[in-house]
């Protein structure tokens, strides 16, 4: 028995495809075989019009990026197009996987919701985004719509947003860093204008004092008076500096240069530029040290120990 397909030509060209079912059959004990010659052409148009089709949509989803997902209603994978790749898996990988093993826990109520919504609540619910699980299990952000099929089942389309989220995330990390840039400044400018109005008061009130009196006080109190607005000029000048120290820094411009350094007279240098804030709060300051040196930045060093005893005199009550 068997059956065999093939096509006739007519008038005109006019093709009429034929099958032939072939059979065995006893007729008086000879064994004669019986032919059933049947005309399939319709049939066979329609067979070739549906795998026609079907390249046609096999080639229209090889055109587009976004994955396409088709589900049942427990969440198992009938059809997955060949784009799951850019996931890391071969589309046959997934069929019969349940998709709910790939999704993030906090996106899978997201996803069971769609189970429950009719075709016309489904195809109104807008785009959300899941967490979906590479192959190398990384993890991709999927960004989803999803639809009623013919038979009731999901199709989901996916489109592969991971790229955008982190070029996002890098946006807000940015901004997130500026902000702060931005406080430490707005709150460096503050210290600075208040670290910078004593020694300005010092070297305007003096000044003026001198302008007002310089041919009646007598020569060693001119030169006391030219000493603390030296001073109160320098404590100034090195505020400044660390503004531009601070600046550079802030800039990537501020290079390493080590150099051999007297840590001791450094300190000493220091506390002689504060002489005059120092006196003001009555205190007392010296050092108790045993030489050391080393290889230091001058610029970063001094800026330092500048910066340590400012804040101890700041702060002291």
């Amino acid at each position: 028995e068997g059956s065999m397909r093939y096509r006739v030509v007519k008038e005109k060209d006019v093709i009429r495809w034929m099958e032939d079912r072939l059979k065995l059959v006893e007729e008086n004990g000879v064994q004669k075989l019986q032919v059933l010659a049947i005309d399939v052409t319709d049939r066979v148009e329609n067979e070739f019009s549906l795998k026609e089709r079907e390249m046609q949509l096999d080639s229209l989803m090889n055109t587009i990026n976004d994955i396409i997902f088709h589900i049942d209603n427990d969440g198992v994978i009938l059809y997955v197009s060949k784009q799951v790749a850019s996931l890391g898996y071969h589309y046959r990988e997934l069929i019969t996987k349940n998709i709910i093993e790939f999704i993030d826990i906090d996106n899978v109520s997201s996803v069971l919701e769609l189970f429950s919504l009719d075709e016309k609540a489904l195809s109104e619910k807008p785009f959300f985004t899941i967490q979906f699980q590479t192959k190398d299990n990384r993890v991709a952000w999927l960004e989803i719509s999803a639809n009623k099929s013919y038979d009731d089942t999901i199709v989901l389309v996916a489109r592969n947003i991971t790229e955008r989220r982190l070029a996002e995330w890098k946006i807000e990390q940015y901004q997130e860093e500026m902000e702060q840039m931005l406080a430490l400044k707005d709150k460096s400018f503050s210290v600075i204008a208040h670290d910078l109005r004593m020694p300005f008061n010092q070297i305007l009130g003096f000044s003026e004092l001198l302008k007002k009196n310089l041919y009646t006080y007598n020569k060693g109190k001119i030169e006391h008076f030219v000493n603390i607005i030296y001073k109160a000029s320098m404590q100034s000048y090195n505020l400044l500096e660390n503004l531009l120290q601070w600046s550079l820094w802030q800039q990537n411009q501020l290079m390493f240069s080590p150099e051999k350094v007297d840590v001791k007279r450094m300190i000493e240098m220091e506390l002689e530029k504060l002489e005059v804030e120092i006196s003001v709060k009555s205190l007392f300051l010296k050092t108790e040290m045993e030489e050391i040196e080393g290889l230091f930045d001058v610029n970063m060093l001094r800026s330092i120990i500048r910066n340590l005893i400012n804040n101890a005199v700041h702060f002291t009550p």
